[in-house]
């Protein structure tokens, strides 16, 4: 599917960020030679099709490939806007490069649809058609990484907001197996038997800050009108968990995962693994049973962020344990996470915190963080 992409530079201002169609520079780094030399070989691919799109630049490069941006320009039959979006490609020759891309590939294929997943995109007219490289094109997601926003709001200083944290908490769950061209956008939702559930064990493989983007507003179902979507990218290593006792191990590791992520996103420490420690945390039938548990988020204890809502601490703490049987089923997951979402800003009201949830300064947070942030923040990169 493709969508307007990018954000206008310009100072920090209140509303809703506009959308624009230009690529962002905010969230490139500098290129090593491999990742030079097959940003050329692209742009060489697409000077063969100048009428129908435009080599923007490089975007991000890791160990095994390399994306840049393309802008496709507006077309009258089919009607269809300017719009930009992402190739990416594997090094020729490197290791199991292709290998990881293919892999991708096929994942994204059978996750069309799924709003918190990057979209694959199918080009016609397609540069690559008959070359022996795999070449993926996504969507352009345009407001940088996770790992930008965590070092943005740890310059800042200050808590992100709880309702910020709940939003992305409940963004990166429910891959849905859907693998049809051209699938809408629709909201995961859970069938209301539990029987009828897929037993897709799909895990991602690389679940880091790095690879989840910052979109922008979608109303989907009222989701995402105050706080940006999520969507999850870099699929190479995914691989379905074998799971023949029917344990749903794979959804026992996405959500450790994300609630890896949130460990993160709270404490702006971007260590993967912590050492883990034993925490006492109270009951929430029929979610848990409180007890005494060992968790891979020590750093949450308290007395530890005093501005954080206790529920979200002690369901992060539970979502980390390192005990398989300890966390949440996707069902209780899910309607844990439905309860929380429901807290406004009048939730909040007689708490320390209450100003920190209000719509206004959530709104400024997240303009000053993610869709203006300053100018000297600079790109980091991804490993």
């Amino acid at each position: 599917m493709f969508r307007n992409t990018g954000v206008n530079s310009g100072p920090q201002v209140s509303g809703t960020p506009p959308t624009a169609r230009t690529i962002s520079r905010r969230h490139i780094k500098p290129l090593n030679l491999l990742a030079l030399r097959e940003s050329e070989k692209i742009r060489r691919y697409f000077e063969y099709y100048k009428d129908n799109y435009k080599f923007d630049t490089p975007i991000a490069h890791g160990r095994h490939g390399v994306v840049v941006a393309v802008t496709q320009f507006q077309r009258y039959a089919p009607p269809s806007p300017e719009i930009s979006f992402a190739i990416k490609r594997a090094y020729d020759g490197s290791g199991n490069a292709v290998q990881i891309l293919e892999n991708e590939i096929e994942w994204l294929r059978r996750l069309r649809g799924a709003p918190h997943v990057v979209q694959m995109l199918d080009l016609d007219p397609n540069p690559f058609d008959g070359l022996g490289r795999p070449t993926l094109a996504i969507e352009y997601v345009e407001n940088g990484t996770l790992t930008d926003f965590i070092r943005r709001c740890a310059r800042r200083g200050g808590q992100i907001p709880n309702r910020v944290l709940w939003a992305f908490f409940a963004c990166p769950m429910a891959w849905p197996d859907r693998g049809v061209l051209g699938a809408p956008v629709v909201l995961e939702q859970l069938p209301p038997d539990a029987s009828e559930r897929p037993k897709l064990q799909l895990t991602h493989g690389d679940l880091r800050p790095d690879n989840i983007l910052i979109g922008g507003f979608e109303p989907l179902e009222g989701e995402h009108l105050l706080v940006p979507i999520l969507k999850v990218c870099d699929w190479g290593l995914s691989n379905e968990v074998a799971d023949r006792r029917n344990e749903n191990l794979g959804v026992a590791r996405n959500i450790f995962d994300i609630a890896r992520i949130m460990r993160m996103l709270i404490s702006f420490d971007t260590t993967y693994n912590l050492p883990s420690t034993v925490v006492e945390i109270p009951d929430i039938p029929p979610i848990r049973e409180g007890g005494h548990w060992l968790t891979a988020s020590p750093n949450l204890v308290r007395p530890n962020f005093p501005d954080l809502d206790p529920d979200l601490r002690d369901f992060v703490i539970q979502c980390t344990s390192v005990i398989p049987q300890v966390i949440p089923s996707l069902e209780d997951f899910i309607t844990y996470l439905e309860l929380n979402l429901g807290k406004t800003e009048p939730f909040y009201r007689i708490t320390p915190y209450a100003a920190l949830e209000q719509d206004a300064r959530i709104r400024d947070y997240l303009l000053e963080t993610i869709f203006y942030p300053p100018d000297d923040d600079e790109y980091e990169g991804i490993s």
